[in-house]
C-alpha cells in the first residue's frame, strides 16, 4: 500500500508557478484551539452587536472586532500546514505564511520545546538555512507521544527525502 499525501484546498494555491506538489502535511497542536476561541469570541461579539449596538459609535468598533475575530479564527483553522513543491516550501502559520526556496535550505529537523500558548510543549519543524541560521516553524507542531515518537521527525525525513537533502 502506498500512502498518499494529504489533499487539501491548498494544493491549487501551491501549484501556481512553483511546480507540482511533492508533500502536504497538516499538524498543529494549538491551531484548532486558537480557532475555536477566536470563533467563540466572534459569536459573542455578533450576539452583542445584535442585542445592544444601535449607534455608529457602537457598530463600527464591534463590527471591526467581529471581522477581526472571524479572520483570526479562519486563519488559525488553516494554520499548521506545510506544502512542499519542487521549488518551494510553504508553511502556513497563524499570522504569516512563510515561503522558503529550495536553494536556501540545507536540511530539515525536528526540535522539542514550548509552543504557544505556553502550557503546550511539543516538537516543531526547523529548517537549517544555507547561511547557517535556523528557522523554527512553531505553528507546525505536534505533541510528544508517550513512546517518545516524534511525528514531526517523520515529516522532516519526508521533506529531506523529497528534495534529496542530507
Amino acid at each position: 500500500m502506498s500512502e498518499k499525501p494529504d489533499k487539501s484546498s491548498s494544493d491549487s494555491v501551491a501549484r501556481g508557478s512553483y511546480g507540482s506538489v511533492l508533500n502536504t502535511f497538516k499538524r498543529s497542536q494549538y491551531g484548532k484551539f486558537v480557532a475555536k476561541w477566536a470563533g467563540a469570541l466572534a459569536v459573542l461579539d455578533l450576539a452583542w452587536l445584535l442585542a445592544f449596538a444601535r449607534t455608529t459609535d457602537q457598530l463600527v468598533p464591534a463590527g471591526f472586532l467581529l471581522i477581526s475575530f472571524a479572520f483570526m479564527s479562519w486563519r488559525a483553522w488553516r494554520s499548521g500546514a506545510v506544502i512542499q513543491t519542487e521549488e518551494r516550501l510553504i508553511v502556513r502559520g497563524n499570522i504569516w505564511t512563510y515561503k522558503l526556496a529550495k536553494r536556501d535550505v540545507t536540511h530539515f529537523t525536528a526540535e522539542s520545546g514550548p509552543v504557544w500558548p505556553r502550557p503546550f510543549s511539543g516538537t516543531f519543524l526547523v529548517a537549517e538555512l544555507s547561511d547557517g541560521r535556523l528557522r523554527a516553524f512553531k505553528d507546525f507542531n505536534a505533541p510528544i507521544s508517550d513512546a517518545g515518537q516524534h511525528d514531526i521527525e517523520q515529516v522532516a525525513v519526508a521533506l529531506n527525502s523529497a528534495w534529496h537533502l542530507r
